[in-house]
């Protein structure tokens, strides 16, 4: 049988059905006369979430992933707005996004919704919790801030609407 699809169409058939291409070929062998899907149909969907770790003052990966995997990264000298757009664009032709999960660096949201105005974003729980805390010290004096960073710490463990009842 001819499998006259690109290298990288059958690694994002193994994304997406979490099967090997040695198995994907022998399923596709087994169809015989079904016609093969055309690559438009193969691209996987993701709910991304992305964010640079640094190893160093000038040394840093721009990582983007969906849950347990790593489908792209980009070694950087600083975390720019620029620098996340130009990830996203090289590889927007190879993925469907769902939503974006970010670190709530300034400029990124606006970025996001100019360049895919139809993919919702949100900010990630880890950073939420940094930025209350930030706010309200490690040990608040206030009632008030004493509730709220308890209930930030709660975000994490909680559905919406346990956290509305909170």
């Amino acid at each position: 049988m001819d499998y006259s699809i690109h290298k990288q169409t059958y690694s994002e058939i193994e994304l997406k059905y979490n099967k090997s291409s040695r198995t994907l070929r022998k399923y596709f062998d087994q169809l015989q006369h079904a016609p093969f899907p055309s690559p438009i149909d193969c691209i996987p969907e993701v709910n991304l979430t992305f964010d640079t770790i640094f190893f160093g003052r000038n040394f840093g990966v721009m990582v983007f992933r969906p849950p347990g995997i790593n489908l792209f990264w980009e070694f950087v000298q600083a975390e720019t707005v620029s620098g996340y757009k130009h990830c996203l664009s090289e590889h927007s032709h190879k993925f469907k996004f769902l939503s974006f999960t970010i670190d709530g660096k300034l400029g990124v949201r606006k970025m996001l919704k100019a360049s895919f105005p139809e993919v919702p974003v949100e900010l990630c729980k880890f950073h939420q919790v940094a930025i209350v805390r930030r706010y309200t010290t490690q040990r608040p004096k206030t009632e008030c801030g004493k509730s709220i960073l308890r209930l930030a710490k709660l975000l994490k463990s909680l559905s919406e609407g346990e956290f509305r009842d909170e």
